[in-house]
Parts: C-alpha cells; sequence; structure tokens
C-alpha cells in the first residue's frame, strides 16, 4: 500500500465509528480468502480494525461527556450562551407531572434562562453533579441513564436547597460535528439513588 492510499483508509479510520471497523475486517478476510494468503496490507486494515472501535468510542465518549460539562457550567456561570449550546434544534424536554406536556427548545430555553435570571438577581449560585450509570451506544447517537444532584446556594446564607433527580436523556452529533441533546427527562428521586450510584466504562460520573 503507498502512502496516499494509506493516508486515505487512515482519514477514514478517524471518521468513522464501528461500522467502519467491521468494513475493514470484512474486506481483509475477503482479500485473504481470495488470495489464499495475508500480505502485509490486509494485517495492516484488520490492526486498524482492531484499533478503530475503542479509539473511536473513547473520543465519542469524551465529546457526549462534554455535553453535561457544558451543562453544568451553564447553571455554574449563569451563562445563556452556554445552555444554547447544550441542546440541539429541535431537542425536547419530558418535564415531571401528569398534567405537564413536551417541551420545545424554545420552552426549554426559556424556562432555564429564566430561572438564571432568578438565580442571578438573588444572588444566588447553583452547583451541580452528574453520574451516568447506563449508557447505550449507537453510531452518532447515546442514550443516558442517571442521576443529578443539584445544590442551590442561596446569598441569604440559609441552608443549600439540595435535590436529587434520575435522568434519561439522549444525545447525538449534530451536522457541525458537536454533540447536543435531542431529548431529556427527569423526574425526582431519593438521595440514596445518587449515593450509591455505579461508575461505568467511560460514562460522566462525578464524585
Amino acid at each position: 500500500m503507498n502512502h496516499a492510499r494509506w493516508r486515505r483508509v487512515n482519514s477514514a479510520f478517524m471518521r468513522e465509528s464501528q461500522p467502519f471497523a467491521d468494513r475493514l475486517l470484512t474486506m481483509a478476510a475477503s482479500r485473504a480468502m481470495a488470495g489464499g494468503k495475508m500480505e502485509g496490507h490486509m494485517k495492516l486494515l484488520i490492526a486498524a480494525a482492531l484499533l478503530a472501535a475503542p479509539c473511536v468510542a473513547q473520543a465519542s465518549d469524551t465529546e457526549a461527556n462534554a455535553v453535561y460539562e457544558r451543562m453544568i457550567a451553564a447553571y455554574a456561570k449563569l451563562d445563556p450562551a452556554l445552555i444554547e449550546s447544550v441542546y440541539a434544534p429541535g431537542a425536547t424536554y419530558l418535564p415531571q407531572g401528569s398534567t405537564a406536556r413536551i417541551d420545545t427548545r424554545e420552552t426549554i430555553i426559556r424556562g432555564v434562562l429564566g430561572f438564571q435570571e432568578q438565580l442571578r438577581a438573588s444572588g444566588g449560585s447553583l452547583s451541580m453533579k452528574m453520574r451516568i450509570v447506563d449508557r447505550k451506544r449507537f453510531d452518532g447517537v447515546y442514550v443516558d441513564n442517571g442521576y443529578v444532584r443539584t445544590t442551590v446556594i442561596p446569598a441569604s446564607g440559609a441552608a443549600p436547597r439540595v435535590t436529587t433527580s434520575k435522568f434519561a436523556t439522549v444525545v447525538a452529533r449534530q451536522a457541525n460535528g458537536r454533540w447536543a441533546i435531542v431529548t431529556d427527562a427527569a423526574s425526582a428521586t431519593p438521595a440514596e439513588a445518587f449515593d450509591q450510584a455505579v461508575a461505568i466504562s467511560g460514562a460522566k460520573f462525578d464524585e
């Protein structure tokens, strides 16, 4: 394999995920069977395939986890621009309550900005910790389940208000390559659920 061709394969390797690894293995196996022997470049293809899945998965985990980091930072800094970057166009939120309807992205953003303004006006602050305990990985789409602990600290010096929720979130890679939330749902859960949560490989888990 000449250098130009290898660069093309390597470029594709960096862009794609598990399906690319599958294609490489299929290509290598087919050529090996057809030729009766495995040439040097076939060995390179198999090596690339074996490396592709964990490397890309790790990169995607980091990018997906960054969505939650931006959400946490948006509340901590009371930054409207950051919360805008958390939710994808057309995103929805399923709020708790038997009478609650599905919120559109516009409703989500308006509600968060309103809360941020109230907190800013009162001089209070907010911190948030997230623990993802289950992550289902698809090509460019992750489904996360976990717990979030939110602490609101009033400026008056009153005792902090701590709430714990469970959540289910779908995060997906957007056309610009950045990941964002496309669907989100949350409801109250006992505090011990957060305390007893167990970390899983690759997913965000705050101590």
